[in-house]
Formats: C-alpha cells, sequence, structure tokens
C-alpha cells in the first residue's frame, strides 16, 4: 500500500502561513495546506475541502534537472497525492533521447474558512 505519509519528512515548513501539515494526510490522502487550527474530525470535515492545482510542462530527460522533476511526479503519483491527467512521450531522434509532456494535479485538503478559500469569496 502506498501512502503520502512518504513525504512528511521531507517537507520543512517555510513559514507558519504556507507550510504542509501531515497529521492527517494518511486518513485524506494529501496533505493539509494553509494555517492549522485545532478542530474536532466532524468540524474538520465540514470546514475543509479537497483542492488540486493543475499544473503542465514539457520534460527534456536528457536534462538531470528535468528528469529529476519527472521522477518526483511520477512518484508522487504513484503513492497517491498527485494525479497524472495526461502523458505524450515523444523520441527525439535528432537529440537522441526522450522529451515527455505531463499534465498533473496535485492534490492538497484547505480550510474553506481559510485565506483565499471559498468563505473569502462570499
Amino acid at each position: 500500500m502506498s501512502s503520502v505519509l512518504k513525504y512528511m519528512r521531507s517537507f520543512q515548513p517555510q513559514s507558519a502561513s504556507s507550510s504542509l501539515h501531515w497529521g492527517r494526510a494518511a486518513v485524506d490522502g494529501a496533505p493539509f495546506r494553509g494555517v492549522p487550527s485545532l478542530m474536532r474530525d466532524e468540524e474538520f470535515e465540514a470546514r475543509t475541502i479537497r483542492v488540486s492545482d493543475a499544473k503542465v510542462q514539457m520534460f527534456d530527460l536528457s536534462k538531470p534537472e528535468h528528469l529529476a522533476t519527472y521522477q518526483t511526479i511520477l512518484d508522487r503519483a504513484a503513492n497517491g497525492w498527485y494525479r497524472i491527467i495526461h502523458v505524450d512521450r515523444t523520441w527525439a531522434p535528432e537529440k537522441t533521447h526522450m522529451m515527455v509532456y505531463v499534465e498533473w494535479a496535485e492534490q492538497y485538503i484547505e480550510d474553506v474558512r481559510g485565506p483565499g478559500g471559498m468563505e473569502a469569496v462570499r
């Protein structure tokens, strides 16, 4: 069984307001993004939503930094955190390497009452 908890140690909070929180990641399948607050389970269920950040990128797998990012995306998808939407692999014979176009969604749990949440839009 794969789990997003694999990444818990590798994410160091950059600031209290922008860090990822992993306390319920095994339950929710994604880390909590935003400013955490103490909530009972019922309140958490009522106040949070799963959001996805859609991403696209063309990778030139002959470049080490592209290969590393591509492998990170595949690894996180294999463990249930990211979701691959589309992949197009093209062999570039003139360059003798693989080009890969990827569309993916990064999944997070957010408080709808937090900054920029649905409550702020109303």
